[in-house]
C-alpha cells in the first residue's frame, strides 16, 4: 500500500512537471509568433495570438 502511494504521488509531481514544460514551451512559441506577426504587421494575426496568449495566462 506504501509503494502504491508513493508511486502516485511520483505521478503526480510528473504531471505537475510535464504540465509545465508544456505551458512553458506554448507561451514561447506564442511569444515568438506574437513579434512575427509584429515584424510582418499583420494585425489579423497579431490580436489572435495576443487573445491566445492572455487566454493561456489566465489559465495558468
Amino acid at each position: 500500500m506504501k509503494v502504491q502511494k508513493e508511486a502516485e504521488t511520483v505521478n503526480v509531481y510528473v504531471q505537475m512537471i510535464l504540465d509545465e514544460i508544456i505551458f512553458t514551451a506554448r507561451a514561447k512559441k506564442l511569444g515568438i509568433e506574437i513579434d512575427d506577426a509584429l515584424d510582418k504587421r499583420d494585425d489579423q494575426l497579431f490580436y489572435r495570438l495576443t487573445n491566445e496568449y492572455n487566454q493561456l495566462m489566465k489559465h495558468a
